[in-house]
């Protein structure tokens, strides 16, 4: 019975977010297009009040304000973030900003300037581990949105390529997630995130790993990444703790 109900949950898991998370995209970050209906895991930043609008660049909802959200990154890693923003209205001289806030301070951003939906798009490097702040942020009294992010692994879009299936196995088993590289000659760093993009594991290796389920910090869904110097391996893993 615990048998048929554990892969009932892997079924049922990952048949139901399939739709609300991008194993090929290696989204870091959570509820990306505001599509649950709700902001969490953002939050209004600055002590603001965030909105959802039907109004949106993809999807039925975008943020309207100071919406944030952290997430775990690793040093010495490339990012890339993305996303659709517009102004809605300024005055004076106030401006509007996507940007990146590390750990201890200011990473970069980018200015918005479109009262149209205008990609954006920030490109760094983490310089140090932590938790960092995703934000769209304005000055004064100034309204604006934000839709559609991504933050992802730079030089990662043929994430899940033919070469990444062949060579990279990752595998959920009653101990844990197995991943087999046998057939790798460059390391890999192992990275494990949960679904609201907190990393809970990393791990560097060349060769076969078992992440053991006591590893994962409760039951849930989780993204684990297998990154080596030319290949990406992204899956979504159902884990129940008992």
């Amino acid at each position: 019975m615990k048998k048929f109900y554990f892969h009932l949950i892997v079924l049922f898991v990952c048949g139901f977010t399939a739709c609300s998370f991008s194993v090929n995209g290696q989204n870091l970050l959570g509820n990306p297009g505001f599509e649950s209906g709700e902001l969490s895991p953002w939050f209004g930043d600055n002590g603001n009040t965030v909105t959802l609008d039907t109004a949106a660049a993809d999807g039925q909802f975008a943020a309207i304000g100071n919406a944030a959200q952290n997430v775990d990154l690793e040093a010495g890693v490339q990012y890339e973030l993305r996303c659709k923003a517009k102004i809605i209205s300024v005055t004076g001289e106030e401006k509007v900003w996507i940007g990146v806030r590390g750990p201890t301070a200011l990473v970069q951003n980018a200015r918005i300037f479109e009262t149209d939906w205008e990609d954006m798009a920030i490109d760094f490097t983490a310089p140090e581990n932590g938790t960092y702040k995703i934000w769209i942020w304005g000055q004064g009294s100034s309204s604006y949105a934000s839709d559609a992010w991504t933050l992802v692994v730079k030089g990662t879009t043929s994430v899940n390529n033919r070469e990444a299936q062949d060579k990279i196995k990752i595998t959920n088993t009653y101990e844990g997630v197995a991943i087999n590289m046998t057939n790798l000659l460059s390391e890999a760093t192992i990275l494990v995130h949960d679904f609201s993009g907190r990393l809970v594991y990393r791990a560097n290796t060349t060769k076969t790993n078992l992440i053991k389920r006591g590893d994962f910090p409760t039951s849930g869904i989780y993204v684990v990444s297998v990154i080596t110097n030319a290949l990406h391996r992204v899956e979504k893993v159902a884990i129940m703790n008992q």
